[in-house]
This record gives C-alpha cells, structure tokens and sequence, in this order.
C-alpha cells in the first residue's frame, strides 16, 4: 500500500512468517527514489520479490513478526503474480460464521467453493490454514 511519499507492504516466508517492509522516499535521490516507489506500488499481491533491507524495531500488529520491520534498500522482481487473482487469500480463510455474519451486512464476504479452490490450488496452498495442514 503506497500513500504519498512511503510505501508499506507484507512480506511472506514460506507462508509462515510473515515481517512488515516499508519504504520512504529519500530527499537526497529523489529520482531514484521516485522510480522505486512507483515500481513497489505497482508490486501485483503474491509476487516473488527479492529485498534488500535494514532491520529495524517497530510495533506492527498484522504480521506474525510484531516486533520489527524492514526498512527496504532495494527490490527486484523475481516472479509477477497475476493482476487478479481468482480469490483472495482473506476470503479462502474466513470461517463460516464469518461468511453468514456477513451475509445481512451491505457487503457480505463471498463463500470460496472447493471446486474453485482445487482448481487453482496453487493460491489455496497460501491460506494460513492450509499451511497449518501442510506442516502437519
């Protein structure tokens, strides 16, 4: 998620740890600067990066890694994800009572079909819970 002059994105481990990364726009090389957080904005969700970054401590509540975060250097694409994937990770984790809770809401959460999950397993492999199944 890029917003002005930063950029804050999740980094993933082989699906079990997963560390803030962030990116700050440097006054000294604007250009290159620049060029980077447009290239980290344009980052497509599942993409295989490879970072180049200072460790730093930090609080951050949605990552497994809470205490610290990575202060990014560098970034090379090694493998762009597609722009749309056919579900997102959030939806194939969600309980069922999350589902009908949501179902009398404005937006309600869709329900992920096992047919759909099998036919693209390679996103499935990347629901927290299934990664929990797998080290089983």
């Amino acid at each position: 998620r890029g917003k002005g002059n930063t950029c804050f994105f999740v980094l993933r481990e082989q699906g079990r740890f997963t560390v803030q990364a962030c990116f700050f726009n440097d006054k000294n090389v604007p250009t290159q600067s620049k060029a980077m957080l447009t290239f980290l904005q344009g980052l497509t969700e599942e993409s295989i990066v490879d970072v180049r970054a200072v460790l730093a401590a930090a609080e951050v509540k949605s990552c497994s890694q809470a205490t610290v975060e990575l202060k990014v250097i560098e970034t090379h694409l090694i493998s762009a994800s597609l722009p749309n994937l056919p579900f997102e990770i959030d939806d194939a984790g969600r309980s069922d009572t999350d589902i009908e809770a949501s179902e009398s809401t404005e937006r309600p959460f869709p329900r992920i079909g096992q047919e759909l999950r099998l036919d693209n397993r390679w996103v499935d492999l990347r629901v927290p819970a299934q990664h929990a199944v797998m080290r089983v």
